[in-house]
């Protein structure tokens, strides 16, 4: 600075000086450190998978917040697993879920990392209440099955429920390529009303980290 502030320079340019430095070089460390943070990934993805309330389908939207930290956005929908060609009950109970997450890296890296994801999610769907009647569907005598199997159907009431919960995951990400990511995953829901949980297997298209 001394040289640009030599004793035949005037105060005031070199006040000058000063003044345009110290604008000047806030604004170019600035432009160099958001050229080395890293750029905002964003992906989306759906699979499905199954688990204590059924099987079902699993999608999601996800943003890099910073380095190692993901903010996703989930839904689901669970039906109950059945065969109808025995015994029934009614109504089929099945299970959705509205949940937002924060993802953090726990380990791995390269084609494979191991994240864990909590925050809050709303998780809600039917099952079967109070026993009403039980209406035949008539009987298999065919003589290949031994006894005959009588089909019939047994309604109960339809039972609503709506509980804030805390959405669970743990996510093996796999990345085969750059932009395709397969993901083996672990979810659940804690609440008080009906708790969940499973595995599940999704795809999503991206640049993940």
């Amino acid at each position: 600075m001394r040289y640009l502030c030599r004793r035949s320079t005037s105060f005031s340019t070199c006040l000058s000086l000063l003044l345009a430095l110290s604008l000047v070089l806030p604004v170019t460390a600035h432009a160099q450190a958001a050229a080395d943070a890293p750029s905002p990934r964003v992906w989306a993805g759906g699979g499905g998978g199954l688990g204590s309330a059924g099987s079902g389908w699993f999608g999601f939207t996800a943003v890099q917040v910073t380095d190692g930290y993901f903010l996703s956005a989930r839904a689901s929908k669970t039906t109950e697993m059945r065969g109808e060609a025995v015994p029934s009950e009614h109504p089929v109970e099945d299970t959705y879920e509205a949940s937002l997450l924060l993802g953090h890296a726990i380990a791995g890296g390269g084609r494979a990392v191991l994240t864990a994801w909590a925050i809050i999610g709303l998780v809600g769907g039917v099952r079967r209440g109070q026993f009403l009647r039980t209406e035949e569907r008539g009987t298999d005598r065919s003589k290949t099955i031994i006894p005959p199997v009588r089909y019939s159907i047994d309604w109960y009431t339809e039972d609503r429920f709506e509980a804030l919960g805390l959405p669970l995951e743990i996510r093996l990400h796999t990345r085969p390529t750059d932009t395709l990511e397969l993901d083996l995953v672990a979810f659940g829901n804690l609440n008080a009303t009906d708790a969940f949980g499973g595995v599940a297997v999704q795809a999503r298209l991206g640049p993940v980290w």
